[in-house]
């Protein structure tokens, strides 16, 4: 059956008029004997005995003749092999048209799904309770990178003193009140950003990897400077511009990646140095106010969220730009991707439905961390490297997210316990704001730790940090951070000496 169409030119060519044989009556295998040895030994016939004789072993070769002269014989073999043949041309060809409709299909379909929740997440905003003021439509996160813009960043010998003077609450000398008289309108534009109703940074997650994001070292000195300009201020006046600063660190959150919870914690640790020492100058009406405003910020936590949902959203870019033909591919190109298309699929299948981290809320931590535990180890259960390396690193900035809401439940409470002993004369043995659940240590959700030093005036307020253990708020790091997240704050120094007069009264 390898050979069935070679015979024919020569089978047509054997006699002048053509030999037709008549088989009717016998089996396929004697008409095939006939018909062959009546072929060889015709004296017409030139064909060789040798190729009669291959002829005679094909037993799938078979000639029909008919005994009207004149009619060409059929050879049935040739043609059932020849329309076998293409009909698995044509099976191949359908099943291959198939294959790659339906995995078109299913690409597309996910691509849709991807360019919905794209349009969805670009339609988010994060609306927050004003601290003061009046409001001003807008969009606060808007409103901060276009003053940042033509902020002149400070030198790095700059940015290092004024640290230092933060950290250790002393008085900023004339060569680093300079430079904040300089910019001191671009300032101003920057600390009224937070009295926008709303905030979101729009970024576009379509572009995946190549996505822009904003300059967030540039805003941590804008943050700086905005706390060694609210030094220079009045006692209440610093307390009330330092949580401004802390709000400022809230509206980079929404819209943003995880990166923008890690620094709007580092903010906070900022905004604690300039609390501690603006609080010992403040008035019983100022701790009041700034125990208020901390109290929004702690309660009304930015949606980390955002963070988790966007990291997806990018990651689904990448595997759609993987998976998708191009159309400046060649064949070869073409033929790659689809063959690698159905496990990039796979992957894209951990990246759906991101929207459903938008319930992820600080405010439920610590179990917001553990869900991600869960999620997380599902994630690296699948073996695929490009998921894991889709997910690396969340954890990290979940939990810098998580100091972040310490420091803000800690100067809450410090605040509000400085405050009643303001009004009542003497520190509360338990500040009542340690009662609330909102203000429960984010790591162990249990109440923040604290302590009041009679002889120092110094009130102590800390969380027991990421690695769960109560370290008696000893400024202890590991590699990252202190173990412990602590607050320390001391009376106003206008209370220490109504107790020295009282002393002396006495």
């Amino acid at each position: 059956m390898d050979r069935p169409c070679a015979v024919a030119p020569i089978i047509d060519q054997l006699a002048a008029p053509p030999l037709v044989f008549d088989f009717t009556g016998l089996s396929p295998h004697a008409a095939n004997t006939v018909s062959i040895r009546s072929l060889a030994e015709t004296p017409v016939a030139p064909l060789p005995v040798r190729f009669a004789r291959e002829l005679m072993n094909d037993p799938g070769w078979e000639k029909i003749g008919s005994a009207r002269r004149g009619r060409k014989p059929v050879y049935v073999g040739g043609i059932a092999i020849a329309i076998k043949g293409m009909l698995l041309v044509i099976v191949a060809t359908l099943g291959g048209l198939g294959w790659l409709g339906a995995s078109e299909l299913s690409f597309q379909q996910r691509v849709a799904r991807l360019d919905a929740d794209v349009a969805a997440f670009r339609r988010l905003r994060w609306e927050r309770p004003l601290l003061r003021g009046e409001p001003v439509e807008g969009n606060a996160a808007e409103a901060f990178f276009n003053a940042l813009g033509g902020l002149k960043r400070p030198s790095p010998a700059l940015r290092q003193g004024l640290a230092e003077q933060l950290f250790y609450g002393q008085p900023l000398l004339p060569h680093q009140v300079a430079p904040l008289k300089q910019q001191s309108e671009i300032l101003a534009e920057l600390a009224a950003s937070p009295q926008r109703t709303w905030s979101m940074t729009y970024l576009r997650p379509e572009l995946g990897d190549a996505m822009p994001v904003p300059p967030y070292p540039k805003a941590l000195d804008a943050a700086l400077l905005l706390l060694a300009r609210a030094s220079t201020l009045e006692p209440d006046a610093c307390l009330a511009a330092s949580a401004d600063v802390a709000r400022i660190g809230q509206d980079l959150v929404p819209g943003a990646p995880l990166e923008a919870s890690s620094v709007s914690m580092r903010i906070t640790s900022l905004t604690a140095y300039a609390v501690r020492s603006c609080a010992r100058r403040a008035t019983a009406r100022g701790l009041q106010r700034a125990e208020r405003a901390f109290r929004e910020l702690a309660t009304h936590p930015p949606p980390v969220g955002h963070g988790l949902e966007l990291a997806d959203l990018v990651a689904g870019v990448e595997v759609r730009k993987a998976s998708s033909l191009g159309r400046d591919a060649d064949h070869i190109g073409i033929l790659r991707t689809l063959q690698s298309r159905p496990e990039r699929l796979k992957s894209w299948a951990y990246y759906e439905d991101p929207h459903r981290f938008r319930a992820w809320s600080p405010s439920a931590y610590p179990e917001t961390l553990e869900r991600w535990r869960e999620e997380d180890t599902w994630r690296s259960q699948s073996g695929r490297p490009d998921v894991a390396a889709a997910s690396a690193e969340r954890i990290g900035w979940l939990q810098d997210d998580m100091r972040g809401q310490a420091l803000l439940r800690a100067l809450t409470v410090a605040l509000s316990a400085l405050a009643e002993r303001e009004r009542r004369g003497r520190m509360p043995p338990e500040p009542a704001a340690l009662r609330l659940p909102s203000l429960v240590d984010p790591f162990s959700g249990r109440p923040l730790r604290q302590r009041f030093d009679p002889a120092s005036l110094e009130l102590t307020v800390w969380s027991v940090g990421e690695d769960l253990r109560d370290g008696n708020a000893e400024e202890t790091w590991n590699e990252r951070a202190p173990l412990d997240v602590i607050v320390r704050l001391r009376a106003p120094k206008h209370e220490q000496a109504r107790r020295r007069a009282g002393r002396r009264g006495r």
